[in-house]
């Protein structure tokens, strides 16, 4: 039995096995899940191809008073190089942070799948679609106030 990853860094890192003998990507896939990796498979090189590009969702998590300036503030700042045609969205809490009837946050894992879900539409359609999902989230009638302010900036590379 393969011991487990000590290096707590390297856990739950995503990993993409690509062969296309499927008794031997299961026994690595296998391996490396033992290993606490999270494991994703293809059988060919277009296939994984497909699934780099359909978890191309990244995040650069700064948490601070990003949108707004403040004299009494420190800021840091993160440098994340974007392609032509690729999306960035700059967001306050309020999005994450709101709340469904059952107190239940919207959260990064109804977040990711979101934005994984709008990567072919319109910067504007994009920014119309996150606001109505979090409406219906919330569940709160058109025009009520949510639990947070929302503050977003999206934007398309050209």
């Amino acid at each position: 039995m393969a011991r487990r990853l000590t290096r707590p860094e390297l856990r739950d890192r995503h990993v993409l096995v690509i062969d296309d003998n499927a008794q031997a990507r299961q026994v690595l896939a296998d391996m490396l899940q033992s290993m606490t990796f999270d494991v994703h498979e293809a059988p060919s090189g277009p296939e994984g191809l497909e699934l780099v590009r359909q978890a191309a969702v990244r995040g650069e998590e700064e948490n601070g008073l990003f949108l707004g300036k403040f004299d009494f503030a420190t800021y840091s700042s993160v440098e994340l190089p974007l392609l032509v045609g690729e999306f960035g969205l700059l967001y306050t809490d309020g999005i994450a942070e709101t709340n469904n009837p059952d107190e239940v946050e919207f959260g990064a894992e109804r977040f990711r799948p979101f934005l994984a879900s709008q990567k072919e539409v319109a910067v504007k359609q994009f920014a119309d679609a996150l606001l109505a999902e979090v409406a219906t989230w919330s569940a709160r009638p058109e025009g009520a106030d949510l639990d947070d302010d929302i503050t977003m900036v999206a934007f398309q590379v050209r």
